[in-house]
């Protein structure tokens, strides 16, 4: 029995088991696909400013994994589309998008003169 946990702790480990780890993350079963087009449908309907705003946020949150400062702190000339060439279906081109981040989660001051 040891030896089978070990060796599901090496697959788990190795390149090959992520996927399985990912499977298991309870974060990401917060809410199922079918739920995030009907909250993004809601959220078209309504039509306001910040319904636009509600759900830029939801999908840069789903699709960018941002954390919740740097998506609130994002301004809409923050994104921009760059071309990736060769990285879609079939070897094309992909207008890839990008947002700028003004912070990170980490600060690193300056060094100080003594």
């Amino acid at each position: 029995m040891a030896l089978v946990k070990i060796h599901r702790r090496t697959l788990d480990e190795s390149a090959g088991g992520q996927v399985g780890l990912r499977k298991k993350n309870t974060l990401l079963q917060v809410y199922t696909h079918g739920q995030l087009i009907s909250i993004q449908d809601h959220l078209m309907k309504r039509g306001g400013m910040i319904d636009l705003r509600l759900k830029l946020d939801l999908l840069m949150g789903h699709f960018m994994l941002l954390r919740s400062d740097n998506r609130l702190s994002a301004e809409l000339a923050d994104l921009f589309m760059i071309p990736q060439a060769r990285e879609g279906v079939g070897g094309g081109d992909v207008p890839m998008l990008f947002l700028l981040l003004r912070h990170s989660k980490v600060h690193i001051s300056p060094p100080s003169n003594c």
